[in-house]
């Protein structure tokens, strides 16, 4: 089963909600991936396998998936354990409803539409290049989020790992070193000017003395064709969208949670 990507897995807001048999909006991705997880558990021991014993993986947005099933109860019981790799309770795992309302209005825009049924009735093509293209104001480059409706998402993500409100299983969570270079925005030859314009938009200018302090240039020489300004920007992209987050979840969830040693 694949499960339904970008505009048509995570596209919410009233007009979507309004459709809705439960009241859900913008998490049709999520649901089909549960949807799998169930598949699994009804046919897996036609192929040797033990549904009790399912462990559930993801790497960057994969991880942020995993995150999603893991904070929502009715995802529970589906799986024993889970990993991820890289993205894991982040702020770009989930959206609120404002934004995902900001975002239907600009499909709308793009589309020339002006209701969920003259999207419906529309090509794929049209959809999938018009619709997805749609200008979003969601976190960490990423326009396409599992939404705060209320029913599947209470909260956002990161919020509900803080309240502790998370599946029940022995959970493993890592990063990769670097994985913001593809996010920073700034050019392999970056200068001190380019990379504090950059850390101004992602982080606010009023920030900038602070994060000069937290990422001194002296620590991040130039190399492999790369300015030193440029490996500043990488370490603070990684942090924002990867590190900070897994750890910080990390130490929600172990200060929470008592395991059985077996």
């Amino acid at each position: 089963m694949t499960d339904r990507l970008s505009i048509f897995g995570f596209l919410g807001g009233k007009d979507v909600q309004a459709r809705s048999i439960d009241g859900s909006t913008g998490n049709f991705g999520i649901l089909d991936q549960r949807q799998a997880m169930r598949w699994v558990h009804a046919e897996i021991a036609a192929w040797g396998g033990d549904k009790s014993r399912l462990l559930l993986f993801g790497q960057s947005v994969g991880a942020a998936s995993v995150a999603n099933h893991l904070v929502r109860p009715e995802s529970w019981g589906l799986f024993s354990s889970a990993a991820m790799q890289s993205g894991a309770f982040a702020q770009w795992n989930s959206m609120t409803a404002e934004s995902a309302q900001r975002t239907l209005e600009q499909v709308y825009s793009r589309t020339n539409c002006s209701s969920v049924e003259c999207l419906v009735a529309l090509n794929y093509d049209t959809i999938r290049f018009q619709g997805y293209n749609a200008t979003s104001q969601c976190k960490y480059h990423t326009a396409w989020e599992p939404v705060v409706d209320g029913q599947e998402l209470t909260h956002e993500v990161w919020e509900l790992v803080q309240m502790g409100k998370v599946a029940p299983v022995p959970i493993l969570m890592g990063t990769n070193a670097n994985e913001g270079a593809i996010f920073t925005g700034v050019s392999p030859n970056a200068t001190a000017q380019e990379q504090a314009a950059w850390s101004a938009v992602q982080f606010g200018s009023e920030n900038n003395e602070h994060l000069e302090a937290l990422y001194p240039q002296v620590d991040f020489p130039s190399r492999s064709g790369f300015s030193s300004w440029w490996w500043v920007a990488d370490r603070e992209s990684t942090d924002q969208g990867m590190l900070c987050p897994t750890l910080s979840a990390a130490h929600h969830i172990s200060t929470r949670r008592y395991f059985v040693q077996e």
